[in-house]
C-alpha cells in the first residue's frame, strides 16, 4: 500500500466517528444498573458461599484425612501378606511401620478438627488408635514368628525337643544290643530270632522315621488333606510295627536271651518308643488344627480383626462426617437457591442491556461486516480487487478492511513459501520424500517413452547413530547438512537428490546406466569419507549404497525405491560401500523362496557339504585342529554363500536342522581320523539360535557317545553378538558344555562392544582375534597394538589365542614375535574338502608345518 493511500486513510479515520465512543454513553448508562444490582447480590453470596465453603472444606479435609488411614490399613495388611510369602523382615518391618506411622499422623490431625469435637467422634479416634497400637505389636510377633522356623511351626518344636532325643535312645539302643549280641554270638549262630528281631526292629525305626520326615516335610508345604492323612496312617502303622517287635524283644529279654547291655537297653525301649509316639501324637493333634503354622493363625485371628475394626471405625466416623456434609450441602443448596433470584435480576438487567446492544452492533458492525466478507469471498475466489459498496463505517471496519488488504498481500507471499516447505527438507533444504516421489514418477515416464536407462540409489550413512548418540543432535544435524552439500556437489543439474528423514538420503540419476552409476556411487563413498568438521569435531563416516536399475529392477517407484533399499542393506551388512539389486538377494523374491525350500531338502537329503580348514601351532607349525565351514553347491544356483544359508534357515525355522547337521558331521569326521591325529581337535561355529536350543546339550553328547569320540576334541566358537545377545543365559549353556570336556572358543574377538565385561565369567579356553585386524597388522600401527594387547591379555588370563587371515610369511613371522599361540589363513591352507583334510592329517610334511603346496594352490 502507497504512503499516499496511507495519508488518505488516516484523514478518512479522524473523520468517521467510532463505534466504541457511542457504545461506551450507552453501556455506562446501564452499567450503573447492573452494578448497583450485582454490588447487592454479590455481598449476600459471599458472606453465605464463605461460610458454607470453609464447612465443606473441613469435611472435605475430614473425609480425606480417614480415607488415607483406610488406605493406610489397607497398605499395612499388604505388606502382611507380601511378608508371608516372602519374609524379608528388615525391608518389610520398615513398610509397615512407616504405613502405621502415617496412620498415627492422620489419627493426631483428625483428633484436632473441630468437627471432631463437635459430632462427639473424640472417643472413636481414641478407640482406633488403640487398635493401631494392638496391630503395630501383633504385626510385629507375628513378623518373629513367621522368620522363626520352630515357632512358626510348633510342629518342629516338639520333634526337636521331644521326639529326636527319644529317637536317638531307640537307635543307640538297637545298634548297641545288636553289636554286642553280633560280637557274644559265633557267626553261624546269627540265624536266630533275636538276630533276626533286632535287625527287623533298626530297618522298622528307620523307615518309621523316614516316614515321618516325609509327613512332615508334606504337611509343611502341601495343604491336600487327604494326601497328610494317608501318610499319618503310613506313620502310625509303622509305629504299631515298631511296638510289636519291641514287645517280642521285651519278651526275649526276660527268657534272659541278651546280655547285661543289652538287656538294660531292651528294657528301656518301650519307653522311648511311648515317648516318641507321644511326640507324634501331639504333632497330629498340631497338625490336624489350625495351629500348625502360627503366623497364619495370628493372621486370621489377630490381625484380620484388628484391620477390619479399624476400617469399620473409620468407616463410622466417615458415616458421621458425611451425614454432616450431607446436611452442609443442604444449607449450601437454599444459599444458591436464593442466589440464583439474585442473579436473575442481574440477567433481566443484562437483557435489557443485550437487546439495545444487537440493535446498534447490527447498525455499526453486523451489516458493514457481512459487506466486507462478501467482498473477501470475492477477492478470495475471483482476485477481482478490493471494492468495498458504501455502508456506514466505524474506525473499527476501517481497521478490518485495512487489516484484510494487508492480509490478503501476505498471505499471496507466504503460500509460495509453504510450497516450498512442503516439497523440501526442512534441515537440508534438499528435495523431501514428496517431491522425490513426483520427479521419480516424472522421470520413469521419460525413461519409457525415450527407452532411457534411470539409476535410483539409497543411501545410508554409517556409524551415524553412533555420532548422533555421543555428541548430541546439534553435531548430527550440522553433519546432515555438510553430507547433503558433498553429494550436491557431485551430481549434475539434473539429478536429484533427496533426503528421506534420519541418516537415510536418495539418488535419483535420469539416464544413467549401471557403469556410470558405479562411477557416481565411488565418487561420493570417497567424497563422504574425507574428514567432516564439525564444531572442531573431526569426524570420520562411511556410507552404504544401494542401486536399483530401471527398467531391469523395476518400473514402478515404489518397487525400485524397496529394490534399492534391500540392496542398501546387503552393502551394509557386507561393508562393501555399494551394491546392485540383485532378485536372488532380496528375501522377499520367488527365487529366494524357492531356494528356502530346497535348503530345507538339503539338510534332510544329506546334500551339504563341509570345508575344512586348519589351525597351526605358531611355535611348532604342526597342525592343531582345523574349523568346519558349510559349503552347498545349489544345481541351478551354484555355490551358495554361508551368510545367505544360515539367513535362510533363520527365515524356514529350520536353524536348529542345520546345526544340528554341521555338529553331528563335524563329530562323525573327527572321531574317524582321531588315531591318524589324536591331538586334532574340530573347531564349530555356535550362533545365538543354538544357544538358545533346549535340546543341544542332549544332541551333542548322544553324537558324542554314538561316535565314540572324546569330548575335549570338539572346540565350539560363538561370537561376541552371540553371547551377548542374553548374557546370562550364554553363560548358563556355555557352562553346561564346559562341564561336558568341550573346549569354548571366542571367535570375532574385537568386533564386539562388551565382551571384556563377561570374558572372565566365561569358561573359555581360546580366543580368535578377527581377520579385520589381522589382515593390516604389517601396515596399521593401532591394529598392531590390538593385537599385541589382545594376546597379553589373553595369556594373562590364562586363554590361548588365535589369529584368523594370515595370508603371507611376514605376517605369520609377526605373529609368531608377538606370542600368538595358533594361527589360521590362506598362506597356510584355504579351506579343503573332508577327503584332502584327511589326507592332510595323514602326511607327516603337512603336520609339521610345510605350508608350499596348499599355498601354491590358493
Amino acid at each position: 500500500m502507497s504512503s499516499l493511500t496511507k495519508s488518505s486513510n488516516q484523514g478518512k479515520k479522524s473523520a468517521i466517528r467510532s463505534l466504541q465512543s457511542q457504545y461506551i454513553f450507552v453501556a455506562l448508562l446501564l452499567g450503573c444498573l447492573v452494578l448497583t444490582g450485582s454490588t447487592l447480590g454479590y455481598i449476600n453470596i459471599i458472606t453465605t458461599s464463605s461460610e458454607l465453603s470453609s464447612q465443606a472444606d473441613t469435611t472435605s479435609r475430614v473425609l480425606g484425612l480417614t480415607t488415607n488411614m483406610r488406605e493406610d490399613s489397607s497398605n499395612s495388611y499388604s505388606i502382611i501378606q507380601t511378608f508371608m510369602l516372602d519374609p524379608d523382615y528388615g525391608s518389610h518391618k520398615k513398610q509397615l511401620l512407616n504405613e502405621i506411622t502415617q496412620i498415627r499422623q492422620n489419627l493426631h490431625l483428625i483428633a484436632r478438627e473441630p468437627l471432631i469435637k463437635q459430632l462427639g467422634l473424640k472417643d472413636k479416634t481414641t478407640e482406633v488408635s488403640e487398635q493401631v497400637d494392638k496391630l503395630k505389636t501383633a504385626a510385629l510377633h507375628l513378623f518373629d514368628v513367621r522368620i522363626a522356623t520352630h515357632q512358626q511351626y510348633p510342629a518342629l518344636d516338639i520333634s526337636t525337643q521331644q521326639m529326636n532325643p527319644a529317637s536317638h535312645e531307640i537307635l543307640s539302643a538297637l545298634k548297641l544290643t545288636l553289636l554286642e549280641y553280633r560280637d557274644n554270638t559265633l557267626l553261624q549262630d546269627l540265624q536266630t530270632r533275636e538276630y533276626a528281631l533286632l535287625n527287623e526292629a533298626l530297618v522298622g525305626w528307620m523307615n518309621t522315621i523316614a516316614a515321618y520326615r516325609l509327613y512332615l516335610s508334606n504337611r509343611m508345604g502341601s495343604f491336600d488333606s487327604l494326601e497328610i492323612l494317608e501318610q499319618e496312617s503310613i506313620v502310625d502303622s509303622h509305629i504299631k510295627l515298631i511296638e510289636k517287635i519291641a514287645t517280642q524283644l521285651v519278651e526275649l529279654n526276660q527268657q534272659q536271651r541278651f546280655d547285661f547291655q543289652g538287656s538294660n537297653l531292651i528294657t528301656q525301649l518301650p519307653l522311648h518308643i511311648q515317648q516318641w509316639k507321644n511326640g507324634f501324637t501331639e504333632v497330629k493333634r498340631i497338625n490336624q488344627s489350625g495351629e500348625w503354622r502360627q503366623d497364619n493363625m495370628l493372621l486370621n485371628k489377630t490381625i484380620i480383626p484388628l484391620i477390619q475394626a479399624i476400617n469399620h471405625n473409620l468407616k463410622n466416623i466417615d458415616y458421621e462426617v458425611k451425614h454432616e456434609y450431607q446436611r452442609i450441602l443442604e444449607d449450601k443448596t437454599f444459599a444458591s437457591t436464593k442466589q440464583n433470584y439474585i442473579l436473575i435480576g442481574i440477567i433481566l438487567l443484562f437483557l435489557i442491556y443485550i437487546i439495545i446492544s444487537i440493535k446498534l452492533l447490527q447498525h455499526f458492525i453486523i451489516k458493514p461486516i457481512a459487506s466486507i466478507a462478501s467482498t473477501m469471498k470475492n477477492e478470495a475466489y475471483h482476485h477481482n480487487g478490493f471494492h468495498l459498496p458504501n455502508f456506514t463505517r466505524t474506525r473499527e471496519t476501517q481497521d478490518l478492511i485495512d487489516a484484510f488488504s494487508e492480509m490478503s498481500h501476505q498471505v499471496f507471499k507466504r503460500q509460495d513459501e509453504l510450497e516450498y516447505q512442503a516439497m523440501h527438507d526442512s534441515l537440508t533444504g534438499l528435495p523431501n520424500r514428496l517431491m522425490l516421489h513426483q520427479r521419480l514418477d516424472y522421470h520413469l515416464l521419460i525413461s519409457s517413452r525415450e527407452k532411457q536407462n534411470l539409476i535410483f540409489m539409497m543411501l545410508d550413512l554409517n556409524r551415524f547413530k553412533e555420532i548422533n548418540d555421543t555428541l548430541g543432535h546439534h553435531i548430527g544435524d550440522n553433519l546432515l547438512v555438510q553430507v547433503g552439500e558433498r553429494i550436491l556437489r557431485l551430481l549434475r543439474n539434473v539429478d536429484t537428490v533427496a533426503r528421506l528423514g534420519g541418516d537415510e538420503f536418495a539418488l535419483l540419476l535420469p539416464n544413467t546406466n549401471r557403469s556410470q552409476a558405479r562411477i557416481v556411487a565411488n565418487s561420493i563413498n570417497r567424497a563422504l569419507e574425507k574428514t567432516f568438521i564439525v564444531n572442531d569435531y573431526e569426524l570420520q563416516i562411511s556410507a552404504s549404497i544401494g542401486i536399483a536399475e530401471c527398467p531391469n529392477d523395476g518400473t514402478d517407484s515404489h518397487i525400485l525405491m524397496q529394490h534399492a533399499d534391500v540392496a542398501m542393506y546387503i552393502a551394509k551388512r557386507e561393508k562393501s560401500g555399494y551394491h546392485y539389486y540383485s532378485v536372488t538377494e532380496d528375501s522377499h523374491s520367488i527365487g529366494r523362496l524357492s531356494l528356502g525350500s530346497d535348503l530345507k531338502s538339503a539338510i534332510e537329503n544329506n546334500q551339504l557339504e563341509l570345508k575344512f580348514q586348519p589351525k597351526y601351532s605358531m611355535q611348532s607349525a604342526q597342525i592343531t585342529g582345523a574349523e568346519a565351514l558349510l559349503r552347498w553347491n545349489h544345481p541351478d544356483s551354484g555355490a551358495v554363500s554361508p551368510e545367505v544359508i544360515v539367513d535362510l534357515a533363520e527365515e524356514m525355522g529350520v536353524i536348529n536342522e542345520l546345526s544340528n547337521w554341521v555338529i553331528e558331521n563335524a563329530i562323525r569326521f573327527c572321531a574317524k581320523h582321531t588315531k591318524e591325529h589324536p591331538e586334532c581337535t574340530i573347531s564349530i561355529n555356535l550362533s545365538v539360535h543354538n544357544l538358545r536350543d533346549p535340546n543341544l546339550l542332549s544332541n551333542i553328547n548322544y553324537w558324542l557317545l554314538t561316535h565314540k569320540l572324546d569330548s575335549s576334541r570338539i572346540c565350539f566358537e560363538i561370537t561376541e553378538s552371540a553371547m551377548m545377545t542374553n548374557p546370562e543365559k550364554s553363560i548358563q549353556v556355555l557352562n553346561k558344555l564346559h562341564k561336558l570336556g568341550i573346549k569354548l572358543s571366542v571367535d570375532d574377538f574385537g568386533t564386539g562392544f562388551s565382551s571384556l565385561a563377561y570374558l572372565k565369567l566365561l569358561p573359555v579356553s581360546e580366543l580368535k582375534i578377527d581377520k579385520s585386524f589381522v589382515m593390516d597388522i604389517l601396515h596399521d600401527e593401532s591394529d598392531r597394538l590390538i593385537v599385541h594387547s589382545t594376546i597379553e591379555l589373553s595369556h594373562n588370563l590364562g586363554i590361548n589365542v588365535v589369529a584368523e587371515g594370515i595370508e603371507s610369511k611376514e605376517c605369520w613371522n609377526m605373529l609368531q614375535e608377538m606370542g600368538c599361540d595358533s594361527a589360521q589363513g590362506y598362506y597356510m591352507s584355504k579351506p579343503i574338502s573332508e577327503s584332502e583334510m584327511g589326507t592332510l592329517l595323514k602326511s607327516p610334511s603337512n603336520r609339521k608345518g610345510n605350508f608350499s603346496s596348499l599355498t601354491k594352490a590358493v
